[in-house]
């Protein structure tokens, strides 16, 4: 708890270096200093957060929202030192509770609506290339090597692939 009234929280995320904590409240994303729990600035969102994630270095945090009818956009960017979304967006699957940041911060990974893994550019959020033709049940989880040269793919059914960052499945 941040403090002896506060709310209970849905989703968490931590910045890198341990300094600012991102807790999802109903609509707001409140962020902490990780230290002092002191309020350091709230985010508001008309639709509800499935995950969240800050990259490499910090200063942006992805959100995956739920879309509607009319706004058809998931994947939003926050700029935490400015405290404001980003006017990039990019419609993905909004149910996902993954993203995944590689180790150089320039691209996102999210799930997109056919099972696929999508890649996107960053600050962008312009599509780079599709992990494909692997899955054929949903993807449960991806993450980026640690080595930045590869990501790895994993579904319910325990088949997993290795891909290059031009989207290549490797082996």
């Amino acid at each position: 708890w941040s403090s002896l009234e506060g709310d209970g929280g849905e989703l968490i995320a931590m910045n890198p270096n341990g300094t600012i904590l991102a807790s999802y409240h109903g609509k707001d994303i409140i962020f902490f200093d990780a230290t002092t729990l002191e309020r350091t600035g709230t985010i508001s969102f008309d639709e509800d957060i499935s995950a969240m994630k800050f990259n490499p270095n910090g200063s942006l945090l992805a959100v995956n929202k739920r879309s509607t009818v009319h706004l058809k956009e998931s994947i939003r960017l926050i700029d935490v030192n400015q405290m404001q979304v980003l006017e990039s967006s990019v419609q993905a699957d909004d149910s996902f509770r993954n993203i995944a940041w590689s180790v150089d911060g320039t691209i996102l990974a999210a799930q997109g609506y056919d099972g696929d893994v999508e890649q996107y550019r960053i600050p962008s959020l312009t599509l780079k290339n599709t992990l494909q033709e692997v899955h054929v049940v949903d993807v449960t989880c991806f993450d980026y090597r640690l080595d930045g040269q590869y990501i790895l793919t994993g579904d319910e059914a325990g088949r997993w692939a290795v891909w290059d960052l031009q989207g290549q499945r490797q082996g």
